[in-house]
């Protein structure tokens, strides 16, 4: 059964909700360095860069759909690609205001509370870094899906590379996807 594209759509919207710069944070979680070294993938993969080179990933030889969305304060756009049972999707937005005052760690929450919601249930989250970019890990249960995200906020832009299964949990096929995503600019 393969992963409906809607998903993944409510992802677009709400990055839209941009915290105050004095939103409470939560206590500090211990950090993780996600590996930089790009994965020997299956042979059904293939690297994947968006048209601004920011980022490269390895994703499914599969179709890659690309939704835009543009907000009140923010410019989105996503990449989801899946298999028989399994969604990918990477992307970005980035604010059109300011957000140099606020906290990454409200930003990661908003974004992840957002997405998984009141139906949802964060099972694990762990703070990790990407170079020299604040990011945090969270493994969650939405419904009958399984499935674990990162953010990394990149100056004005916020990452995120989410796989997501109706199995019970992450698989070497997920580490792969998340342990190759790249910068490859300042963006």
């Amino acid at each position: 059964m393969k992963l409906k594209l809607s998903f993944f759509l409510c992802v677009l919207c709400v990055v839209a909700y941009t915290p105050k710069a004095n939103a409470k944070i939560k206590p500090e979680l211990p950090v993780a360095q996600v590996k930089q070294e790009l994965i020997v993938a299956t042979a059904s993969w293939k690297q994947f860069s968006p048209d601004d080179n920011s980022f490269s990933i390895l994703m499914p030889d599969t179709s890659i759909s690309k939704q835009t969305e543009k907000g009140s304060n923010y410019v989105s756009t996503f990449y989801t690609a899946s298999t028989d049972k399994d969604a990918f999707l990477v992307g970005s937005a980035d604010f059109t205001e300011d957000i140099s005052g606020v906290n990454s760690e409200a930003i990661f929450d908003a974004f992840s509370q957002s997405f998984i919601g009141n139906d949802g249930q964060i099972l694990n989250q762990t703070n990790i870094s990407l170079g020299k970019y604040s990011g945090k890990e969270i493994d969650f249960k939405k419904s009958n899906i399984t499935g674990k995200m990162r953010l990394f906020l990149v100056d004005q832009r916020l990452y995120c590379i989410l796989f997501a299964t109706p199995q019970p949990a992450a698989n070497a096929q997920s580490d792969e996807y998340f342990d190759s995503f790249q910068l490859n600019s300042s963006k």
